[in-house]
């Protein structure tokens, strides 16, 4: 994305979906940058959109997001809308000349995934970015020179361990199998962690459970939950390393 200290040619930016994560860090990240115009918004509501672009000072509420992509004055777009529908923004954005980032999770299915990895190799003088993991960014510099002078020795093997209660929350998005697909946010945000640092895998083992049964509804109503909430994965990477994921 062109944007630079010797470029004072700001960067105009569009927004489809601009909920919470984007209300809590995007945003306000992007506010405190230099070279950065928030040209326009595109909300799930009129009236929120409003809202944000009051809050952030967008010049522009729009309610079809296909506006955003056909506009001359936007140089890329975030994507904070609803995992299913990333594959369909970000092929399009792509394929309007646009740069993206998009927020994880990536899409709902792995072939929606695999047409967004096509696509963005379909245009490689356009920057496509995923939202990164964010438990890494403070020590990935570090941990990545560490390793690779073997400051720590050969490793041989991974453990990996994560729990919260984010299952016993709410009923939200990532809970309903419409919105966010069969991922487990977690898995892959680790997944990705150690790919980073180890190498891709090799071969894998999993199991998993639904502890949690149900939520309840807006209604008051059970809702019966279908995302794995326990996952437990064993196996190896190419490099050799064994592996396990709890």
């Amino acid at each position: 994305m062109p944007t630079n200290s010797q470029d004072s040619t700001p960067v105009r930016i569009g927004f489809i979906g601009a909920g919470g994560i984007c209300k809590q860090r995007h945003l306000p990240g992007l506010k405190a940058l230099d070279n950065i115009e928030l040209v326009a918004v595109c909300n799930r509501s009129q009236a929120s959109g409003q809202q944000i672009a009051e809050e952030f000072g967008f010049s522009e509420v729009l309610t079809d997001w296909k506006q955003i992509l056909r506009r001359d004055d936007i140089d890329a777009v975030f994507i904070g809308s609803y995992p299913n529908t990333h594959a369909d923004i970000s092929c399009a954005a792509l394929d309007s000349g646009k740069h993206v980032f998009c927020q994880a999770r990536m899409s709902t299915t792995l072939p929606e995934s695999e047409r967004m990895l096509e696509t963005a190799a379909s245009h490689p003088e356009l920057v496509n970015m995923l939202c990164p993991p964010p438990h890494r960014m403070p020590w990935e510099a570090f941990l990545l020179e560490a390793l690779a002078s073997e400051q720590f020795g050969t490793p041989l093997h991974v453990r990996v361990t994560c729990s919260n209660g984010s299952c016993y929350g709410p009923l939200i998005f990532r809970d309903l199998v419409e919105f966010s697909g069969q991922q487990v946010m977690f898995v892959g945000i680790w997944a990705e962690t150690i790919n980073t640092f180890f190498g891709e895998y090799e071969e894998l083992t999993a199991d998993f459970s639904i502890p949690n049964q149900t939520k309840e509804d807006e209604n008051g109503k059970p809702f019966k939950m279908k995302i794995p909430q326990v996952v437990n994965i064993s196996g190896t990477l190419r490099s050799g390393i064994s592996i396990s994921e709890y």
